[in-house]
């Protein structure tokens, strides 16, 4: 195909924009697309004729108006002006920024996270008075456990020979050699005791469980109560204390079924008898939900006394008291509102039961079942704790004291045993309870138990509210208990969770807290003093000063620098906790303790993966924080995110180095030094060459520092001084270092593009023709396809995209002084080629056809937008002859080039070739039409153009063939006056009419 010779037609592009009708919106046009309301139609019209006017009035950016400007015409006449001489003033810079109510709003902050703060603490208390008994089960199962062998009296195993426990095997007739095997497995110490293991004990329970099922299931509901009945009876065996708590979840988790077998027959046998047999219906009758004993019918009334008629002729008390208690929700098809006088008559039938251990747990099961049928009743709970309190002193006795001796258990191991059991009673107490019952209850704490392990029951189960006004004279109770399984830290520390909520009046506060700490400073257990400090630190935080929060780090950190071993799991655990709650505390007040050296220490106690994960945390609190200059938590903060840096190596996950990178790029984010910008980019630097491996930073650290040379920009509005210059140079020169570092490709590119527009706008051209290249260059190397989404993708429209912004770019972009003006685009027409383009695709053509624009905007004796301060080729070389003519020569070459390749793909046999091919020619032709000289060569190439597009039209689909039909009418209307129009309309009013 003969090329005629083209030239690029001339415009006026102030005229055409003012020709262009402007709208004013009043919605953002990425917002979900609705249809405006009346009023929003008249106010867009209304700012349109504005906008209009304004338009003209602001066209110069430097003047006045700037926003960017300021009140002096000289910027060097205050020293303020000079951004790099700007720190010699004395006040701080970023004080005229903040405004008159920073103070007040950072109050206003931290009461709001305080409040929060207290919200979250008192939901959380909350949350463990109201823990529910299914996680208590869960949690004493956990706690209690043996090691070894259980001894356990034979009559309760014996009882149900044949059950596979008591001899080894599920078969009463055993030969001797069978026997002889059990006798080994399991010895039996004399004629009324055998020792099990807990697998074995356990086995056993669910034995009886499923023989309690099997003779529900055939109806034989007297042989189910004897099951029961024996199953109960396992509580009344203490020969292990240590595994009692555990075999009372086991044993009453069975009761609880046995109940509800009960209970679901007797409700069956309640609908069957409200059914009238003298009106048959399909629709079974149901019981209400909320029934009552009204509700019921006589023969289901007969059958549930007939149940608690046969669980009083139970001989044994302690099976009784269980069956009842465990019977009890089915005392509601007999009566309505005497479940509190059940409760409290079963809670006295208690006081028969002698040994203490086995009482509490009957009297905690009588409060489980109570709190179930009787939420609202806790008079019985309070006879109970009292008759628990009243009878301590048994512990004491010297046949109990033969007892455990006999067990070889200690008096404070057995108090723990007895803990869930009191800490059960107290907390149902504790929930609907007032100060007079507090009171009452700590007397007689007093008067009979005086214990560490009460005490601090006591303390959990009751609001401080009660005691805070003397929290002093708790301080002194607890010095003055004696210690049992609890130590007096862990009191201490459960003094310290309640006063967060409700602190101690001013004057006690100090008195208090140097009472308390001269307790605790003397422990040797490193792990309750740990405790302490973490709970002590969030009353501290809240109701006092950091004077005191720092002291009590200092004193935690001798401690642990005092340690002459490693700390233990569990003391590790709680320092871990202690330090994520100073953490928290920092990140809601903006407090001064992620500054101290105590943090730093009290991490160094951590090793490998949990360091890591704590110094995230510290970076992750860092991002509410305000933004800083200070240089110690800049310091910090810089040993943190280096212990996040050097965790990261070439094993680590994507996914773990994108979180450390990310929390790490907050971090940069938060650091500001307001006008001293000198200061801003050595601590870029810095950073550059702590994270070196991570490239998000190194991306990060890049656009920080081009922002930093635009805020010079700015505070100089376009006029450099020489500092200024020397600065934005220095800025530069970061970025051309550090972008190389960066390994993915596409993202260097848009690096390398982004660094060449800010230098551009600094006038550095230098430094701008370095970027370019550095870019053009780097185009071969582009990989040619990529992952997203886990799909391969070919990288060409992401080329094809940030060629369009190049290309954008270098309009403005000034021509070299040696090579000439299109020194730049002859590199960028050499390193197309070399890039692995698909062969069927128009992304090639396209940048090559965007390449004709930008070709045809050259030629213009005034381009459509400008650099302030920076000369284009437009003013450089005015449409001389020889830079037209190397013009000339350039958009022949790329006219040559889009021509062969829109053959190549003509010559494809793919069918999307030829349709990529035919919607190219309508761009070219679309093109040309609108920037080049309408003459009749160029008419009749665009008419050869329109019939190839013509051969190929049967490819299009409805929206190729709508922008067919508008390229059209546009290429008509351009070149109806043009001296090509009576060779070009023809061919166009053809291609539309067929």
């Amino acid at each position: 195909m003969q090329m005629p010779d083209w030239i690029p037609v001339s415009r006026n592009y102030e005229n055409e924009s003012i020709s262009v009708a402007r709208q004013g919106v009043e919605i953002h046009p990425l917002l979900p697309r609705r249809a405006p309301k009346p009023k929003e139609i008249k106010s867009i019209k209304k700012n349109t004729s504005s906008h209009m006017k304004s338009s003209s009035s602001s066209s110069n950016p430097l003047d006045g108006s700037d926003p960017l400007g300021g009140g002096s015409s000289d910027p060097l006449a205050d020293p303020l002006s000079d951004p790099l001489s700007g720190m010699s003033v004395s006040d701080d810079p970023l004080s005229s920024m903040l405004g008159s109510d920073a103070g007040s709003k950072l109050e206003q902050r931290k009461q709001t996270a305080s409040e929060a703060s207290r919200q979250v603490t008192k939901d959380l208390h909350t949350t463990r008075l109201n823990t529910p008994w299914s996680i208590m089960k869960q949690q004493i199962s956990r706690d209690y456990t043996v090691v070894g062998n259980i001894t356990v009296g034979a009559s309760s195993i014996r009882e149900f020979a044949g059950s596979g426990v008591e001899d080894g095997s599920s078969h009463r007739k055993v030969d001797r050699y069978t026997k002889r095997l059990a006798g080994l497995e399991r010895k039996e110490i004399s004629d009324d005791k055998i020792e099990l293991t807990q697998k074995e004990y356990a086995a056993h329970i669910h034995k009886l469980e499923g023989d309690l099922h099997t003779a529900w299931a055939n109806d034989e509901r007297v042989q189910s109560l004897k099951i029961a009945i024996q199953i109960a009876k396992l509580l009344a065996d203490t020969n292990v204390p240590l595994f009692y708590p555990s075999i009372f979840v086991m044993v009453t988790d069975v009761l609880e079924c046995f109940g509800d077998m009960v209970f679901l027959r007797l409700k069956n046998k309640a609908e069957e008898g409200l059914v009238d047999p003298n009106k048959p219906t399909r629709k079974k009758p149901r019981l209400p939900e909320n029934f009552t004993a009204a509700d019921v019918p006589t023969v289901a009334k007969e059958t549930c006394r007939n149940w608690f008629y046969k669980t009083a002729c139970i001989r044994e008390l302690l099976p009784r008291i269980y069956v009842e208690t465990a019977l009890l929700k089915c005392f509601r098809f007999l009566a309505d509102g005497e479940n509190a006088q059940i409760l409290a008559r079963l809670g006295s039938i208690v006081r028969g039961v002698g040994d203490p251990l086995v009482s509490l747990y009957a009297r905690a099961y009588v409060v489980v079942v109570g709190n179930e049928i009787a939420p609202h009743a806790s008079q019985h709970t309070m006879g109970m704790v009292h008759d628990v309190l009243s009878s301590f002193d048994m512990v004491d006795s010297t046949h109990h004291q033969q007892e455990m001796k006999r067990c070889k258990i200690s008096r404070s191991e057995y108090l723990h045993v007895m803990s869930p059991g009191l800490q059960w009673l107290l907390k149902s107490v504790g929930k609907s309870s007032n100060k007079e019952t507090f009171q009452g209850l700590l007397q007689l704490y007093r008067e009979k138990c005086n214990d560490s392990m009460v005490l601090k029951h006591i303390i959990d189960a009751f609001d401080a509210s009660h005691y805070a006004h003397a929290s002093i004279g708790m301080a002194t109770l607890i010095r003055s208990a004696g210690v049992s399984c609890v130590p007096a830290v862990d009191l201490y520390a459960a003094l310290g969770r309640q006063l967060v909520l409700h602190p101690p009046p001013e004057e006690q506060r100090l008195p208090l807290l140097n009472d308390v700490w001269k307790a605790v400073s003397k422990s040797d257990d490193i792990g309750g003093y740990i405790r302490c400090c973490s709970a002590w630190l969030e009353v501290i935080h809240r109701h006092y000063s950091e004077r005191e929060c720092q002291i009590l780090l200092t004193d935690l950190t001798l401690k642990l620098d005092a340690l002459n071993s490693e700390l233990k799991e569990d003391d590790m655990r709680q320092l871990e906790v202690l330090l994520r709650g100073l953490i928290q505390q920092a990140s809601m007040s903006g407090s001064s303790l992620l500054t101290s050296d105590h943090l730093l220490k009290i991490l160094d106690f951590f090793k490998g993966s949990k360091k890591v994960e704590l110094c995230k945390d510290v970076l992750d609190s860092f991002k509410s924080h305000k933004t800083t200059n200070d240089a110690v938590l800049i310091h910090t903060m810089f040993d943190i995110g280096r212990t996040l840096h050097d965790s990261v190596d070439s094993l680590s996950d994507d996914g773990e180095k994108r979180h450390i990178a990310t929390l790490i790029c907050a971090f940069i984010d938060k650091i500001d030094f307001g006008k001293d910008l000198e200061q801003q980019l050595s601590v870029y630097v810095e950073c550059r060459s702590i994270f070196c491996n991570l490239d998000l930073v190194q991306d990060k650290l890049i656009m920080c520092v081009c922002a930093l040379t635009v805020k010079a920009y700015r505070y100089m509005r376009g006029r450099h001084s020489k500092k200024t210059a020397a600065f934005s140079k220095a800025c530069l020169a970061f970025c051309h270092i550090t972008t190389p570092s960066i390994s993915d490709v596409p993202r260097k590119l848009q690096l390398l593009l982004y660094c060449a527009q800010v230098s551009l706008l600094n006038q550095n051209l230098p430094q701008t023709d370095t970027f370019l290249k550095a870019a053009i260059s780097l185009i071969p190397e582009m990989p040619t396809h990529e992952e997203i989404d886990s799909k391969r993708v070919h990288t060409e429209e992401r080329l094809s995209v940030f060629l369009r912004s190049l290309l954008s770019l270098l309009v403005v972009a000034p021509g070299h002084p040696e090579h000439g003006p299109f020194y730049i685009v002859q590199g960028l027409l050499n390193a197309l080629p070399r890039y692995s383009w698909q062969p069927t695709t128009q992304h090639q053509t396209k940048v090559y056809i965007d390449m004709l624009a930008l070709l045809c905007t050259f030629a213009q004796r005034s381009f459509p937008y400008k650099i302030p301060y920076v000369e284009s080729n437009d003013k450089l070389y005015g449409g001389t002859a020889d830079y037209m003519a190397e013009l000339g020569e350039t958009i022949t070459l790329v006219m040559q080039e889009i021509v062969k390749q829109l053959s190549q793909l003509g010559e494809r046999p793919e069918a999307v070739a030829k349709a990529n091919q035919a919607k190219l020619v309508l761009d070219l032709a679309s093109t040309i039409c609108c920037r080049m000289e309408m003459t009749p060569e160029v008419a009749s190439f665009v008419v050869k153009l329109l019939e190839l597009a013509k051969r190929n039209k049967g490819a299009f689909t409805r929206s190729d063939l709508k922008y067919m039909t508008a390229a059209l009418d546009d290429m008509r209307r351009r070149v109806d006056s043009s001296a090509g129009a009576s060779v070009l309309n023809p061919a166009i009013r053809a291609l539309l009419q067929e």
